[in-house]
């Protein structure tokens, strides 16, 4: 059965380029499985910036990465696997500093397959 995370918020300071979530498998319930699906929600920022969101494990390894996605919209993306076993998190990355005087938030949400029934 299908299941979901609760939505993410991931935060980049205006004078920054990275943001981290806390670990998905610690504040989301879920302990092993497949993620097959995810919904960015990325705000528009002052500059125009590129955002990669990345699934990390917890080795600090990147083990699934999405680029190029839009501001100003939500993001789907579909037909990936990626496995997640415990304590991994999510990156958001831009390539540019935002800009402006406010906290840029980040929403993601994971679905996935658990392996546990």
């Amino acid at each position: 059965m299908a299941r979901k995370t609760s939505k993410m918020e991931i935060i980049v300071a205006p004078d920054s380029q990275v943001g981290t979530s806390e670990r998905v498998s610690s504040n989301q319930k879920v302990h092993q499985g497949t993620v097959f699906f995810a919904k960015v929600i990325i705000p528009t920022y002052d500059n125009p910036a590129t955002t990669k969101v990345n699934i990390v494990d917890d080795e600090g390894d990147i083990i699934y990465s999405f680029a190029d996605l839009v501001m100003g919209s939500t993001n789907i993306i579909s037909d990936f696997q990626c496995p997640i076993i415990e304590q991994e998190y999510i990156t958001v990355e831009l390539n540019e500093v935002p800009g402006g005087l406010v906290d840029y938030t980040i929403y993601v949400t994971l679905y996935y397959e658990s392996d546990y029934r």
